[in-house]
């Protein structure tokens, strides 16, 4: 996603503004500096602000999904397969910390499906795996807003300390 030509200088310098600010409080003119660009090479690639923020969140969306999948594919069990969202969402989170911000920000105001965790519950249920009652909508959005804000609160987290909560719970 980052990449070198001034397209990719203009996300890059994008995320970088909207993580920092917020949407409402980044500006094309900080984002143009950021990039080395024209403002007017900003409007030229993206119609409006909204544009290229729509863009890096569809893309981190796209990008997030698409790791996970691959990742996932070959898993035998839907526990292991929890397991492996988990470490992607945390290894994610430490890698594109900005980029997650931007994403989450938008995310926060949207009513927003996982669909691949989803359907990692609904199959776990259906093996056995994990409990019947158990409502998969409710259990993947809280899967990733508790990966999510562990992450983001505390920098230095492991994966398998969330799957342990997630799968074990805190019960004795």
């Amino acid at each position: 996603m980052l990449l070198k030509n001034k397209k990719g200088k203009i996300i890059s310098a994008a995320i970088s503004e909207f993580a920092k600010d917020g949407f409402e409080k980044a500006s094309i003119d900080a984002i143009a500096l950021k990039a080395k660009v024209a403002k007017g090479t900003v409007f030229y690639h993206f119609k409006s602000k909204n544009e290229l923020f729509e863009e890096i969140v569809s893309e981190a969306h796209k990008k997030f999904e698409k790791i996970i999948e691959k990742k996932i594919e070959n898993l035998e069990t839907e526990r292991e397969k929890i397991e492996k969202i988990i470490e992607i969402e945390v290894d994610f989170i430490h890698k594109y910390r900005d980029l997650f911000s931007v994403y989450l920000g938008d995310t926060i105001n949207k009513i927003t499906s996982f669909n691949t965790i989803t359907g990692v519950l609904n199959k776990g249920i259906s093996k056995g795996e994990f409990r019947k009652n158990l409502n998969t909508n409710t259990a993947s959005v809280a899967l990733f807003w508790l990966t999510a804000m562990t992450c983001l609160n505390c920098k230095d987290v492991r994966a398998e300390e969330i799957q342990d909560l997630v799968l074990k719970g805190i019960l004795k």
